[in-house]
């Protein structure tokens, strides 16, 4: 690979390459939240998805702030998509989504032990929200209601993380 460029930019991403024609895109830093509650249910957001022009169920996420810890954000992004905040908050791990071709690392963590809290400035999370037990979230898969594959890499390692504890652990 030779000396790599910026070829573009805005406020989302930048497109990067070098004369041998190598490109891929740079872009923010994010986390996604798996929120389970006491009664193991996770719950899910729908949102929508400009690059299909449909709603999407996703778990609560976006992108990191520049002066805020991953935790920090993770919990923000918690409260903004659902109206809770976490009392537990545990890192699943690190996703890199098509990891030849973009340049960003998506953070999981698992918010237990959950309590309402509305978001700064908001009376309610705007997001619509759905919940459903952990254990059966496959379902959306199989019904074609659930796409977004950091969102279901992020309920598998959430799910196995629980596997030996009760829902209410």
């Amino acid at each position: 690979m030779g000396k790599i460029r910026e070829l573009y930019r805005d406020r989302y991403f930048s497109l990067v390459g070098d004369q041998e024609g190598v490109h891929y895109i740079r872009s923010h830093d994010s986390v996604l939240v798996v929120p389970v509650t006491s009664d193991g249910e996770v719950i899910l957001v729908r949102e929508p998805s400009p690059a299909f022009g449909t709603l999407a169920y996703v778990l609560p996420g976006g992108t990191l702030g520049s002066t805020e810890s991953i935790t920090d954000a993770a919990q923000r992004e918690l409260q903004a998509g659902t109206g809770f905040k976490a009392d537990s908050i545990v890192m699943l791990g690190e996703l890199r989504p098509c990891v030849k071709y973009l340049q960003v690392r998506t953070f999981l963590y698992l918010a237990r032990h959950l309590h309402p809290s509305a978001p700064p400035g908001e009376d309610e999370a705007s997001a619509l929200v759905k919940r459903l037990p952990l254990a059966q979230f496959e379902v959306l898969i199989t019904q074609a209601a659930l796409h977004d594959s950091n969102t279901i890499a992020a309920l598998y390692l959430a799910r196995s993380y629980l596997s030996p504890f009760s829902p209410s652990s």
